[in-house]
């Protein structure tokens, strides 16, 4: 009595009162994930593409980290305020800008595919 749990060729047994059941997950990929699978289907996209929409959110937040690192080193060490270090700050906030940019794009790009699916999905 008991459940028995296979992943991926290693297992795990777990005793209980409750009669023994087996999952077998060989692929541990093909793992449905309910709000991506959802998402997925709601814009017609293969699963596999999704992940491009989080590459701006996460490089914005990267360029945030790095532009206070920088901005803090500026301000505490006037030695350091050079054309050069000036230069690299400005680089990098404005790579957070475009990043934050092409995020808001993507975002009103899903509502708007989002919008013309389910007024397709209505019209059918």
């Amino acid at each position: 009595m008991g459940y028995a749990l296979s992943v991926a060729g290693t297992s795990l047994r777990v005793s209980g009162a409750v009669p023994a059941q087996l999952v077998v997950l060989d692929d541990v990929s093909r793992v449905p994930c309910g709000r991506v699978d959802s998402a997925c289907q709601t814009l017609h996209w293969a699963r596999g593409w999704l992940w491009v929409f989080a590459i701006f959110p996460v490089l914005y937040g990267v360029c945030d980290i790095v532009e206070n690192i920088l901005l803090a080193r500026l301000m505490f060490r006037p030695t350091t305020v050079t054309d050069g270090s000036v230069a690299l700050a400005q680089t990098v906030t404005r790579l957070k800008f475009t990043a934050v940019t092409i995020g808001v794009l993507q975002l009103i790009d899903l509502l708007v595919s989002w919008l013309l699916g389910t007024l397709v999905h209505e019209l059918r």
